[in-house]
């Protein structure tokens, strides 16, 4: 429960709906529904490289990065110095 000492809107810039009175924090409902949708989707994107991270490395894909990226990063090099 918030005090008197907590803003009564939404702190949220544009915002300045009223709090509901169980506001635990100064931000109204359709702001916290915002966040907790946005809050789903990085997990979901999170959770959608860590598969495909877990993929590369099955498929031996570790291997060719640890190949590649030494190559790939001496042509970034002479690109650089202009060689290339």
């Amino acid at each position: 429960m918030m005090n008197s000492d907590h803003p009564k809107q939404c702190i949220v810039p544009g915002c300045n709906k009223a709090l509901p009175a169980r506001a635990k924090l100064p931000v109204c409902d359709y702001h916290i529904g915002e966040a907790k949708e946005a809050s789903k989707k990085a997990t979901k994107g999170i959770v959608t490289l860590g598969g495909a991270a877990l993929l590369l490395v099955k498929s031996g894909g570790a291997t060719l990065l640890k190949e590649g990226l030494p190559k790939a990063g001496s042509i970034a090099k002479n690109i650089i110095n202009k060689k290339l």
